[in-house]
């Protein structure tokens, strides 16, 4: 985030899918008792994808150091929700979605 910015387009939609994300979760947080499994995909596939970026550009030199650090921080948070998941601690929901029937 730190330097100088040419693509002022690319970082505004990057924030803002960002931003997207993270209100998504935590309107199903304060939503359910449990998060919905769509929600934990959500938050796992977002945090995959942003450690990726960190760890690809980090290691190429083209962002600063610091990014590890936050990859770290992702993969920590997926690691728990994962785990928390699997023990069922209210972190995935067994409520299914009504059919819909076209009739």
């Amino acid at each position: 985030m730190s330097g100088q910015k040419v693509d002022y387009w690319l970082v505004r939609t990057v924030g803002l899918l960002a931003g997207a994300i993270g209100a998504t979760l935590a309107w199903s947080a304060l939503r359910e008792e449990r998060l919905p499994a769509p929600a934990l995909g959500l938050a796992a596939g977002a945090g995959a994808a942003f450690s990726a970026v960190d760890v690809v550009y980090a290691l190429r030199g083209r962002i600063r150091s610091v990014y590890l650090a936050d990859a770290g921080l992702h993969v920590a948070l997926a690691a728990w929700l994962a785990t928390a998941s699997r023990r069922g601690e209210g972190r995935t929901s067994s409520r299914r979605a009504p059919s819909r029937s076209p009739c």
